[in-house]
């Protein structure tokens, strides 16, 4: 039995990791170039033949289910979202798939590829449409090899203006609320059929009497 007796603290700094990759067959080369000749010709071959890297973060376990923790992520710098976690705790399928629909909304709102490489969990690889494009069983010892496809680090009206959408909703609301508050007329309050009746049966004993 493992005691924790004290929480986990956040660090200091965000750390990146470039490794290298392939450019697609379809990859198209920029309108210009430049050289800079205050290097030597083996320096200039070597930056022209040099592969090209993909600079990767690694949000670890829950960390890909917090939009606070990803939005600086991603802009840092991100191409890719590499998650590392450990769900073998929840036994339970339900609890597997809940953090894994949780976190591809990540590749969704920064438009960048998820990785989720995961102990007894969902693995699988998310484009950034939300396509899985690979998975794994749950429970179950296995691996996959896929080509992972990085695309150009764009920025999103996400990323720009993180939880826009309900701050956006809350002012409409309080705005709203505000103005039936100012506008609301006690005197246009209409009065049901039944308590009208019981008014007039009211009055009618009221003369017999």
């Amino acid at each position: 039995m493992i005691k924790i007796t004290a929480g986990w603290t956040p660090g200091d700094q965000y750390s990146y990791f470039d490794i290298p990759c392939s450019y697609s067959p379809n990859r198209k080369l920029p309108m210009s170039s430049y050289t800079d000749l205050s290097t030597t010709f083996e320096e200039q071959e070597n930056n022209i033949n040099r592969k090209p890297t993909v600079r990767i973060c690694t949000p670890i376990c829950f960390d890909d289910a917090f939009t606070d923790i990803m939005r600086p992520l991603f802009l840092n710098g991100a191409e890719l979202f590499m998650n590392i976690t450990d769900d073998s705790w929840s036994k339970t399928k339900s609890s597997e798939y809940q953090h894994f629909v949780i976190a591809s909304y990540r590749a969704i709102e920064y438009r960048t590829t998820l990785v989720r490489s995961t102990n007894s969990g969902y693995s699988a690889i998310v484009s950034p449409n939300g396509k899985i494009l690979s998975d794994m069983p749950l429970f179950e010892e296995a691996s996959i090899s896929y080509d992972i496809p990085i695309f150009e680090h764009k920025q999103t009206v996400y990323s720009t203006f993180g939880n826009w959408m309900p701050y956006t909703f809350a002012i409409l609301f309080i705005l709203y609320a505000f103005y039936m508050f100012k506008t609301f007329a006690t005197t246009d309050y209409i009065e049901s059929q039944r308590k009208l009746v019981n008014t007039h049966k009211s009055q009618n004993k009221k003369e017999h009497k």
